[in-house]
């Protein structure tokens, strides 16, 4: 279960989000629809660490908002709708999904291979491995990037 408590964030000069109070179940899907410009991406953003946020963000009684940028990634995976397309090949972006594990010197583990590959698996898009990012269709970058939220292995995305 996903608690978010007075929940308050934005950009500089131009709050957006004040006192929000949400519920989100565990293991469900949840869609947030609404206008554009009323605080949709705020959120997310917000609860990925990317903006900061004042409030109470509890994931199954963990204080996301306390946790470091690494600890949170290890539990909130997000997924911008606009991104840069790398050069880089479908199998090594679907690893950077394993980035919040990894310890320095960055090296991949048989754990984290066999993540991105069961990921990539599950998206379909196995096949592609050793394709460039930018070869790909919009569609097939799409389950990419998905395999790539996916192989971070969190309980919310």
């Amino acid at each position: 279960m996903l608690e978010i408590r007075n929940l308050c964030a934005g950009y500089p000069g131009h709050p957006v989000l004040e006192n929000l109070s949400l519920s989100v179940p565990g293991g469900a899907v949840t869609v947030i629809a609404g206008p554009n410009g009323c605080g949709k991406s705020t959120l997310l953003k917000a609860l990925a660490g990317i903006l900061p946020a004042t409030g109470s963000v509890t994931l199954d009684d963990c204080e996301l908002l306390t946790l470091d940028r690494r600890e949170r990634a290890r539990n909130v995976a997000f997924l911008p709708q606009n991104r840069q397309v790398p050069e880089i090949t479908v199998k090594n972006l679907v690893l950077h999904g394993r980035f919040p594990y990894l310890s320095y010197p960055r090296r991949y583990r048989q754990e984290d291979l066999r993540m991105a590959e069961a990921a990539m698996d599950q998206m379909g898009v196995a096949e592609l491995a050793d394709r460039s990012l930018a070869s790909l269709s919009g569609g097939q970058r799409q389950k990419v990037y998905i395999a790539m939220a996916l192989a971070q292995d969190t309980p919310v995305v």
